[in-house]
């Protein structure tokens, strides 16, 4: 049972983990327009870059 388990997290990590760097891209862009709607674009932009940038450096499949 703990081999399924085991199993079944791995394929949702792997399934939903590159999902991750789109949501918090999402969730930024959503705050940029929110708060600070004239900078919008350009923030989310450069919040994209890093959110890109933090994933490859630290992503354990590179």
């Amino acid at each position: 049972m703990k081999a399924v388990i085991k199993w079944l997290v791995s394929v949702a990590g792997f399934l939903f983990g590159n999902l991750l760097p789109l949501a918090a891209i999402l969730i930024g862009a959503v705050f940029f327009i929110l708060f600070f709607p004239r900078y919008a674009i350009p923030l989310t932009a450069v919040w994209a870059v890093v959110v890109i940038v933090i994933d490859v450096r630290y992503s354990r499949w590179y």
